[in-house]
């Protein structure tokens, strides 16, 4: 699988008529620069379809060119670059037993095809695992954040049986067209099967994902469906993010954990964007609405009025009539006129989705540990509870 070098600009450096304008190892590290610490490991791949890692694959193009040299040095001409690569991975670091050669444009073609989905036109569910695992470990070698969305139309199956699967189809086709205009070029957007699809988004923390994931949602929302100049109404998606390395350590845990915000997208009434919180797992929430102030604490006055939804030991979920800022720390006033109770306490926004229609967002909320009455909230949270919670 290829990384960050195109196919078309390895075709331009590999080109055989005038290598030896490009056999010196400086001309390589100046397109090091270019192209990234992928370009030896890319390169490679082009030529031997073998998988290495940007360390690995420098060491073996550098006793590449090498052997190049000295073959050109005992015939007493240039020597092609494919033929000393074959020399290298035959005899020096052997790792062919029966080498067949195939022309590159012919056998790319081939493989493009079968990473392809062919009704969508995306990238398919073969190219997704392959292209998140190497995406990880870019994240990883350069402490880089990786987002991923896992995106699925809602209502996708009554669609189907009202229309029929012809215009499903066509659904499918314009969706997957919605998703490629909203993103990145350096984005990977997949069919990961059946209605649901996946974007992966490197160099992408949460917040970057959380404004690709609104701005897919809405265009989706916006997008009148068209047959053949026919139109089929409109659709919704819900779409649940994680992030690498903050909410997963492994492509698995990370398909996991957007595959839970994606199912928390659908539970709250769809046509919503959703974050993992590990917040959402730790603690059992209780519905309980109580009024609420929030605001930053130093700012004197500015204060947002809305109410709980739920809340647990650990934090709550606040509905406010208009967005905060994610990862802000916030004071929030709870008031109980019941109790006679008004509590401050230090929260955290974590994440936040809007709630639909008119009522503003649902924003997650952590307690924060240095907070003068968190005693005092746990109690209120435990006598939600009831006994022996």
């Amino acid at each position: 699988m290829k990384g960050g070098t195109s196919p078309g600009a390895l075709v331009r450096l590999l080109d055989e008529k005038d290598f030896h304008q490009r056999a010196d190892i400086s001309f390589w590290q100046e397109q090091e620069t270019v192209y990234g610490d992928s370009l030896y490991a890319d390169i490679l791949h082009h030529l031997s379809r073998i998988e290495f890692n940007p360390d690995e694959a420098r060491g073996h193009w550098q006793s590449i060119l090498e052997r190049r040299d000295q073959l050109s040095g005992v015939l007493g001409r240039d020597v092609a670059l494919r033929t000393a690569m074959l020399d290298h991975f035959l005899s020096h670091a052997p790792m062919y037993d029966d080498p067949v050669t195939v022309e590159s444009r012919v056998l790319a073609r081939t493989e493009q095809l079968s990473l392809m989905d062919e009704l969508t036109g995306l990238y398919n569910r073969r190219y997704f695992n392959a292209i998140l695992d190497k995406e990880l470990e870019r994240s990883r070698r350069n402490r880089r954040p990786c987002s991923l969305l896992m995106v699925d139309i809602d209502h996708f199956k009554a669609f189907n049986d009202s229309f029929g699967h012809q215009a499903g189809d066509v659904v499918l086709r314009q969706t997957a067209r919605v998703m490629v205009d909203q993103s990145r070029i350096v984005d990977h957007v997949t069919r990961y099967g059946g209605e649901e699809f996946a974007l992966i988004l490197p160099r992408s923390g949460r917040d970057e994902a959380r404004r690709v994931a609104e701005r897919l949602r809405r265009a989706v929302e916006d997008h009148m469906f068209m047959d053949a100049g026919r139109p089929l109404g409109r659709l919704t998606v819900s779409i649940g993010t994680a992030t690498h390395p903050l909410d997963a350590g492994s492509a698995r845990s990370l398909i996991s954990k957007a595959d839970q915000a994606l199912y928390w997208a659908k539970n709250k009434g769809r046509n919503k964007v959703c974050e993992f919180n590990q917040d959402k797992r730790r603690h059992q929430r209780f519905p309980f609405v109580l009024p609420a102030l929030v605001r930053r604490p130093a700012d004197d006055g500015a204060a947002i009025s809305g109410q709980t939804v739920n809340i647990s030991h650990g934090g709550l979920l606040y509905q406010s009539p208009g967005p905060v800022d994610v990862g802000a720390r916030l004071e929030t006033v709870l008031s109980d006129p019941d109790r006679g109770l008004t509590l401050p306490i230090m929260t955290r926004a974590l994440h936040q989705c809007p709630t639909g229609g008119d009522s503003g967002f649902h924003v997650g909320m952590v307690i924060e540990p240095d907070s003068a009455w968190t005693d005092l909230y746990r109690a209120l949270v435990t006598g939600m509870a009831g006994p022996g919670r």
